[in-house]
């Protein structure tokens, strides 16, 4: 997690389920420490108030959800 111009990017997609098919609803791309990662992802979850979140893939085995 860094917001170093050599860091590799953070993404955040949102899908939502309707009749069988799935869209993409938001993409969020950006540099960001581990602070601005877990505010923007707090964000994202009271916007869209998803059912689920899932992680991919937490680097330094740090969750950035409890």
């Amino acid at each position: 997690y860094s917001n170093d111009p050599d860091a590799a990017y953070s993404v955040c997609l949102t899908f939502g389920a309707d009749q069988g098919t799935w869209d993409l609803l938001d993409v969020m791309r950006a540099r960001l420490n581990y602070t601005e990662l877990i505010r923007e992802a707090k964000r994202l979850h009271r916007h869209w108030r998803p059912d689920r979140v899932l992680v991919e893939h937490a680097v330094r085995r740090q969750n950035i959800w409890h």
